[in-house]
């Protein structure tokens, strides 16, 4: 449609793109290539963009219409106010026949009425004082729940780092009893497979030195005493309890 012209009054008769400037019958059917094409000056911008220049001299003659029908009706009313009502073209009518009627109203009903306005008045400005004190209270409980929420996340933050660090400390523990538990082992070993067996062999080593050629013995409290000591390693290496 060309600038200026109502679609009724414009001969076109199919649409033309504001972006790509190609005619098509129906614009919401139609794929625009959306390369820039003004459809009035040929220029590389949409045809309803301001900066045309095309536009630019439309709007300005526009305005130029306007100001000058504007200036012309000024004029006339000019004139015409030249034109001077006397107030002995208008005679004044005669009183009113009733006190009452249909629309008046009396001073004291006029009082009364802004009697209620303004109680109506101060009614609302303190509805008004009593929403505002209401909104404060509520602002001040939502600052103090938010200052509550913030304390709550710092605080489920450090029991998380408390039971992260418990975690990490348990892991260490379990760490260092597998590792006692290996120390423990072979010291076991060390002590049932090694220790224990020579200390067994002494002690039949000693008995047979405490007997003489005649096969008695020669001190036979040390003899019982080596006796109980073999019986306990024979117990401990069985993995029995001694006293």
């Amino acid at each position: 449609m060309a600038i200026g012209r109502f679609r009724k009054q414009c001969q076109q008769i199919n649409d033309r793109c504001k972006t790509c400037g190609d005619k098509s019958q129906d614009l919401k059917q139609h794929i625009c290539s959306n390369e820039l094409h003004c459809i009035h000056c040929n220029g590389n911008h949409q045809s309803n963009d301001m900066k045309c220049p095309v536009v630019k001299q439309f709007r300005a003659n526009l305005t130029k219409k306007l100001l000058s029908d504007t200036y012309n009706l000024n004029s006339n009313n000019n004139y015409n106010n030249q034109f001077c009502l006397s107030p002995l073209d208008f005679p004044t009518l005669p009183g009113a026949q009733r006190t009452t009627m249909y629309g008046y109203k009396s001073s004291n009903n006029t009082n009364n009425n802004d009697n209620v306005l303004l109680a109506k008045l101060d009614e609302l400005s303190q509805n008004i004082a009593r929403m505002n004190e209401s909104l404060e209270k509520l602002s001040s409980a939502n600052s103090k729940f938010e200052k509550f929420m913030i304390h709550m996340i710092e605080k489920n933050n450090e029991m998380e780092n408390n039971i992260q660090e418990l975690r990490t400390n348990e892991q260490l523990i379990k760490t260092n009893m597998v590792q006692l538990q290996i120390y423990s082992n072979r010291h076991e070993n060390l002590f049932t497979k090694l220790l224990l067996p020579m200390l067994n062999d002494l002690t039949k080593f000693v008995l047979r030195m405490n007997r003489d050629k005649d096969d008695k013995l020669i001190d036979a409290d040390f003899g019982v005493t080596l006796e109980r000591l073999r019986a306990q390693l024979n117990k401990a290496l069985e993995g029995k309890d001694f006293c």
